[in-house]
């Protein structure tokens, strides 16, 4: 009989481990205002957590004359706060209507502006690969990026 070499993960790993993903994972919700491309706020969750479930985490609070641009991920918010855009989800029951459609293509023209800002954190490589240093440690890495973003903004 061969011996194990390999080992469950221990009690402190549950609760970053993804089983979407099938790895440990470290989730970064950030909010950018859109016209000055400003990072405004971030708010990290471990392990598998819907978008919608981080921000109602968060606790954050919008003004209700702000509109939002999300995306799919955030279904629900439209409960809370009045003045969403969010695109229209297609199903194999409901296809999308012409109109539903440039709806849908018009808040993604709005929204390309954040993914902008994503692209541009992402050279930093903490998002976009795998974190090998402390957990404990990525948020404020990862701020004092959002920091260093912010400040290039100025100059």
């Amino acid at each position: 009989m061969c011996p194990k070499y390999y080992s469950t993960p221990k009690k402190s790993q549950k609760q970053y481990y993804s089983g979407k993903k099938k790895k440990h994972t470290i989730k970064t919700q950030v909010i950018i205002e859109k016209d000055s491309k400003k990072i405004i706020s971030s708010y990290f969750s471990y392990g598998k957590n819907h978008d919608f479930k981080i921000l109602k985490n968060s606790k954050t609070k919008f003004l209700s004359e702000t509109t939002i641009l999300v995306d799919l991920g955030y279904q629900g918010i439209q409960n809370i706060h009045k003045n969403v855009l969010l695109p229209k989800r297609k199903s194999k029951k409901n296809p999308l209507t012409k109109e539903e459609k440039k709806n849908n293509k018009a808040i993604s023209k709005m929204r390309v502006v954040i993914e902008h800002v994503f692209a541009i954190l992402k050279k930093f490589k903490i998002i976009s690969e795998k974190y090998r240093n402390r957990r404990k440690k990525f948020a404020l890495r990862f701020n004092l990026i959002a920091s260093i973003y912010n400040l290039q903004l100025l100059i």
